[in-house]
């Protein structure tokens, strides 16, 4: 192997240690900083779908993308899950169709759709927009579509 070779070998390790590395380190410095934490953010949505471990969301507002769809796991202890009075019920009984209001205490994964990351509360305000929900059914065919159109081309 000729001493470039072994030169960029090492040169494309050490960005690839780098990123991992500051992939790992830059979320625990943020949730030590507490200086640098994002403000919580109250968001109300739709829910299109509960899976029985998470809910699939479309957000009531629109964002400069239109409206964002995203998912919730509801799976941690850590989120608290109540009714329009604040008594605690389970999860599982969210229904699509029903708006939700839920507290997000840290960042959103960019990917499409969305992960709410770091939700710790999701209330339920006993408000019912299925035309919304229809819209985020919409949303997650058109997305499936292009999949599968994107897949297609891959394969030919």
């Amino acid at each position: 192997m000729s001493k470039k070779k072994i030169i960029w070998i090492i040169i494309i390790a050490v960005i690839i240690i780098i990123i991992i590395t500051a992939a790992i380190l830059i979320p625990v410095f943020l949730r030590d900083n507490k200086h640098l934490k994002l403000e919580p953010a109250i968001v109300s949505a739709c829910v299109v779908k509960n899976s029985g471990y998470s809910l699939l969301v479309i957000e009531e507002k629109y964002s400069r993308f239109g409206r964002e769809i995203g998912y919730i796991h509801y799976g941690s202890e850590n989120i608290k899950v109540v009714d329009q009075d604040n008594k605690k019920i389970p999860a599982d009984d969210i229904k699509p169709g029903q708006m939700i209001n839920f507290t997000i205490e840290g960042p959103v994964l960019t990917i499409y759709p969305s992960v709410y990351t770091d939700v710790t509360k999701i209330e339920v305000t006993g408000k019912i927009n299925n035309s919304l929900c229809e819209e985020g059914f919409k949303k997650i065919d058109d997305l499936q579509k292009e999949g599968d159109k994107l897949r297609s081309q891959i394969q030919n």
